[in-house]
Order: structure tokens, then C-alpha cells, then sequence
């Protein structure tokens, strides 16, 4: 549904399917252009990106100078790429009620100390009691079962073993940099260190949930992971920034998104293979066995190269705001080079 069939239909609420999660500022700001007219004075403007221009008046009219719009519309938002200013824009739209939330402001409780909505005939709702329960069961542990052999020790230890280089940054930074490092640059390396380790648990953990939705699916992920490495060494190689995506660990909750699912990357690599034959590098299962569709399929490296390449590129123009860009030079590159080839060849 677009925004003239809203206007059209004087819609008063909106039911999208989509969560955002991990998505970028301008993702956030389309959804709100389905009811908020871009040039709409939303009664505020983003501070932080003001201050950044002069603060006050002067960062105003600077604004305004440079970017020729109202500093209090939804176009003025998406010129910044500042958290607080989108936080402050998101919060006037957003309504968010958690389980917790209910609980603690609009549920009843009960003389036996249990919580309850009431319903309008009178009826109560209990919130039930969550209690995890473990489901164990036997694989056949025979060479001729798929599931058996996906989930084999080789596999499992392989998955363990992964140093994850891309969600672990921080273990890469120099101490002493060439060319002094400026305020925006250290900002983003403190998130790198904060993040790090957190979203190298979350990615390990995504891949096994993917080996338990399919062969398939595993092999999926694996070729994505396989072709960002990828990026992130072309742009390596070639003296170019790094663009740095998602660090924030929450995003990489899989109890709510697939981490394979939503990315840039992935989105490009699909368009440009959909009509190709394409498999990995790599694998410690036969994949001949697994996945025998795909036997006369062959990736090499040098593909994989021309795919990041071009992705790159693509990154670095089309999608330029998607990413924050820091300098490769700030990492220790041969360490990184090396950690990012051993991902791609433990497959």
C-alpha cells in the first residue's frame, strides 16, 4: 500500500508486517513517510545534527543553506546520521509495549498475587507462567542420515572454533595510528570494542539455528558470510574504507531476525546470481551427499572476489548512508586479512 492509496482511503492506522529490525535510518523514515507528508513541520528538529552544523541559530541557517529544506520536517531527519536524532524523531511515533509493560501498568493482580487483564464482559485474562522445558532427541548417528551428519562433530567444532573477524573488530584496532584519529572515528572504534564479543555469540548462535532450519539454509548463510569476508578484503586490498554495518547486538537477536536475511549484501548477491548456478568454497560435509542439485556447481575464490567487488562498489555509492566507514588503516590489517581468509577456509 502506498501513501496516495492512504490519503485516498483517509486510513487512521496502519498495520505493517515488518519489524524494523536492522534497518537503517532511511528504512525507518519510509515507514513514517506513509503518513508523515515530508515536509510536514513536525514542531522539532535534529539537535544533534544542528549542533554538529554551529549549534543554535548559525547551525539552523547552515542547515538550511546546505541542504535547502525545512529544519523541522522529516527530510531534515534524514539528512542525520546521529542516533539521538532519530531516537528523539522515533519516540513521537513508536508505541511499545513489552510483556513487562502490560504487567506492571495495566494488569490487575489477583489475591494469590497472580497478574490479569479484565476484559469489557468482565472475563480475566491470566498472563500464563513461561517455563522452559529442554527437548532432547537422538540422531541416528548413521552416515546415510542428512540431519546426523549436519550436525557431526567436524561441524559443531568447525562453528565453535570461528573467530567471526567482521563481528569482533575491536580485537584488530593498532594502538598507535599513522594519521591521528578524529572524534567520529574513535566514537565508532569504542562501539566496536563495546559490541565485539556479544555479537560474535549472537552470529555463532545464528548459524546453528540455521543448521537446524536446513541444509540448505546453513549453506546459505555460510556462502553469505564467505562473500562479506570477501568485501571486507577488497576493501583491504585496495586501501579502501571498511564499511561497518550493524554492531549493535539486540539486531542480531534471533529470536526476531536472521541476520542473513536483511542485509545489503545479501539483497545483491541474490540479484546477481538469481539466474546462476552458485555454491561454496568450501565444505567438511561432502556436499555432493548433502546438496546433489548443486554437484556440477564450482565458486572459486576468484569469483567470490568479483562478487565483493562489485558489492563494494555498490556499497560505496548506492548505499553509501546505509554503513559507517572507518579507515583500514586503523585495524592491523595483516591480522585481519589473515583472520577473514581462515573463515573462508575452514570450509
Amino acid at each position: 500500500m502506498d501513501r496516495d492509496r492512504i490519503i485516498i482511503l483517509e486510513s487512521k492506522c496502519i498495520l505493517l508486517s515488518a519489524t524494523p529490525y536492522n534497518k537503517t535510518y532511511l528504512d525507518l523514515s519510509a515507514q513514517l513517510g506513509l503518513f508523515v507528508p515530508e515536509d510536514e513541520d513536525l514542531g522539532f528538529r535534529p539537535e544533534a545534527l544542528i549542533n554538529e552544523l554551529g549549534g543554535g541559530s548559525v547551525g539552523e541557517l547552515e542547515f538550511i543553506r546546505k541542504h535547502q529544506c525545512s529544519v523541522r520536517s522529516l527530510a531534515a531527519f534524514e539528512k542525520s546520521e546521529h542516533p539521538d536524532d532519530w531516537r528523539e524523531l522515533m519516540k513521537r511515533y513508536m508505541v511499545r509495549r513489552t510483556r513487562s509493560f502490560i504487567k506492571e501498568n495495566y494488569a490487575y493482580t489477583d489475591r494469590i498475587g497472580r497478574k490479569y487483564l479484565e476484559f469489557s464482559d468482565g472475563r480475566h485474562s491470566y498472563f500464563p507462567d513461561r517455563i522452559p522445558r529442554t527437548v532432547k532427541f537422538l540422531l541416528e548417528g548413521s552416515d546415510t542420515d542428512l540431519y546426523s551428519r549436519l550436525y557431526s562433530e567436524s561441524i559443531i567444532e568447525v562453528i565453535n572454533q570461528l573467530n567471526l573477524p567482521r563481528y569482533g573488530l575491536g580485537n584488530y584496532v593498532v594502538n598507535k595510528h599513522k594519521q591521528p584519529v578524529t572524534e567520529t572515528e574513535q566514537n565508532q572504534l569504542n562501539a566496536l570494542f563495546r559490541g565485539g564479543r556479544r555479537l560474535m555469540g549472537f552470529s555463532r548462535t545464528n548459524l546453528f539455528k540455521r543448521l537446524e532450519s536446513s541444509d540448505i539454509a546453513f549453506l546459505q548463510s555460510i556462502e553469505r558470510h564467505i562473500l562479506r569476508n570477501f568485501i571486507y578484503l577488497y576493501a583491504i586490498e585496495q586501501g579502501h574504507d571498511i564499511p561497518i554495518g550493524t554492531q549493535e547486538a539486540d539486531l542480531l537477536d534471533t529470536r526476531n531476525n536472521d541476520e542473513d536475511t536483511d542485509s545489503v549484501a545479501t539483497t545483491l548477491f541474490d540479484e546477481e546470481t538469481e539466474d546462476e548456478d552458485i555454491t561454496l568454497i568450501y565444505s567438511p560435509v561432502e556436499k555432493e551427499e548433502i546438496l546433489p542439485s548443486v554437484t556440477a556447481m564450482r565458486a572459486t575464490e576468484k569469483r567470490f572476489r568479483q562478487k565483493a567487488e562489485s558489492i563494494y562498489k555498490e556499497y560505496a555509492t548506492r548505499y553509501k548512508r546505509r554503513f559507517k566507514w572507518l579507515r583500514a588503516t586503523l585495524f592491523d590489517v595483516k591480522k585481519l586479512k589473515r583472520d577473514l581468509l581462515l573463515y573462508v577456509r575452514l570450509f
